[in-house]
């Protein structure tokens, strides 16, 4: 049995792969088990790996034919490993000589099950300083030697040692054991948080040193740099996939209620990074489609009450840019847009939903005066007419109905029509789509209410008649319909 398993994960990493193995085969300790997998390299990383394992016999080679990603490939080693212990070495990053040899050392003095040592960071310009201090204070080993069944309080919610796999020696059979229990699939990020999590659940020792054995290259790959693109931003959130993993896992174990805290601050850590990287390092021009990625991975509850705790006060500018006030509009239906007449009408209702807030458009219908795409300073669209929608004709109306309302992201609809024939079909598919509906006047109500108006004043200079009279005017559907669009009115 060698002393020590080396895994190195390997995908186009060409221009490092030189110095990360030459590091490895010239390790002071010679009894090890190198174990690389080539995860479908599209340069020319495999020839230069086949060329050292020519030289080293003590190299093994797992080939991929896909891309699998870090998880899987890592979790491919593990089965294969034959070691005491275990070292996982991405294949951009490099060991110091004599890492090996004095980590086992170290690991067999302290009788642990999880050794972590310290590590130099290699950075470039396209890395912050706060983002290496941060890393910095993130890499540094907690030098207290931790046992018990509170390993995993102490690596997650006391934050003694960090989710790194690369940074730490490991006592193999926690490792196979957790693997088995590591889901196959594909994972772009938080890999290290997953595994991490699950050899800390079966491991029952820790302990740390100071000294620097790893050489880890900054700003190259998911988590590096201070600008991110929407790829790689994504990449960031597809770790709720993770939290899900570790929610079942606990689960199976029957352990989620005992160990809730543990998985509710492993849960926080993925989510708040994926809201800070939204906050502090899209670029502004990618902030709304940036946050469509949160909710589509995180849901609204999680990602608003994420935004609840670390920005609570600065909800302005985080509403703003979501742009979440943008992305609908409130329509103003009628169904002879562009009949002068009603200007005045049709203005009462825009000014009214534009004191609600958010951008107002004009829907009317395609036999309407007005053919062009704009009206009264704003867009106007045009779906079936109504005279066209009789019976089975009105299936097409209501298609172009839901296709109008969808595509330009309607959440509210005024509609100026309701002596239409097709008000109440229309009323039905609005508010089928789970849209707010109100029905408003057109010029036909407006004169009716206005010839009601006169006759309750003739009534009311009348009283022997007006109870008789009143009787016979609320049972016309003409009253009944205003009732309905202006329900504020009192009788009398």
């Amino acid at each position: 049995m060698p002393k020590i398993s080396v895994l190195i994960p390997i995908y186009n990493v060409s221009d490092y792969l030189n110095e990360c193995l030459s590091s490895v085969i010239n390790q002071s300790e010679k009894d090890l088990e190198i174990i690389c997998v080539e995860d479908a390299s599209t340069d020319n990383s495999l020839e230069i790996l086949e060329k050292f394992a020519e030289k080293d016999k003590r190299i093994k080679i797992i080939r991929h034919t896909e891309n699998k990603g870090l998880c899987q490939t890592r979790k491919d080693a593990v089965a294969v490993a034959h070691g005491e212990y275990i070292m996982f070495l991405d294949s951009d990053d490099y060991l110091s000589l004599d890492a090996c040899e004095n980590l086992y050392k170290e690991i067999v003095r302290h009788k642990v099950d999880i050794l972590q040592f310290g590590t130099e960071l290699l950075t470039n310009e396209y890395v912050s300083k706060n983002m290496i201090a941060w890393t910095t204070a993130f890499m540094e080993p907690s030098l207290e030697r931790i046992e018990g069944k509170k390993l995993l309080q102490e690596s997650i919610i006391d934050r003694k040692f960090n989710c790194n796999m690369f940074n730490k020696i490991w006592r193999a059979e926690c490792c196979k054991k957790a693997y088995t229990r590591i889901l196959d699939g594909y994972y772009i990020s938080a890999e290290d948080r997953y595994a991490t999590f699950i050899i800390t659940y079966y491991a029952k020792s820790y302990q740390g040193i100071k000294n620097q054995y790893y050489h880890y290259r900054m700003g190259i790959g998911i988590t590096g740099g201070a600008i991110l693109d929407l790829k790689r931003f994504e990449s960031r959130c597809s770790g709720a996939a993770i939290v899900e993993n570790i929610r079942d896992f606990l689960i199976s174990e029957q352990k989620f209620e005992e160990l809730s805290e543990e998985f509710n601050v492993f849960r926080n850590d993925i989510l708040w990074d994926c809201v800070d990287c939204w906050h502090n390092k899209l670029d502004i021009s990618d902030q709304k489609t940036g946050y469509e990625i949160l909710l589509h991975y995180w849901g609204v509850e999680a990602i608003v009450g994420a935004i609840g705790r670390r920005y609570f006060e600065e909800q302005n500018d985080i509403l703003m840019r979501s742009q979440i006030l943008n992305q609908s509009y409130t329509a103003v239906y009628y169904r002879y847009i562009g009949y002068s007449a009603m200007d005045d009408i049709l203005q009462k209702y825009i000014n009214m939903a534009e004191q609600i807030g958010g951008k107002i458009c004009l829907i009317t219908d395609s036999d309407a005066p007005e053919t062009r795409e704009s009206y009264l300073n704003h867009t106007l669209f045009h779906i079936e007419a109504a005279t066209n929608a009789n019976w089975d004709q009105y299936q097409n109306r209501c298609r172009e109905w839901i296709d109008c309302l969808t595509k330009n992201k309607i959440q509210k609809v005024y509609y100026l029509s309701p002596s239409s024939h097709v008000t109440l079909l229309d009323e039905l598919t609005v508010r089928s789509m789970g849209l707010e509906y109100f029905i408003g006047m057109d010029e036909y109500t407006l004169d009716r209410q206005n010839k009601l108006q006169k006759e309750f004043n003739v009534l009311l200079a009348d009283n022997t008649a007006l109870s008789d009279k009143l009787a016979a005017i609320k049972s016309t559907w003409w009253y009944k319909l205003i009732r309905r669009i202006r329900p504020e009115i009192k009788e009398k």
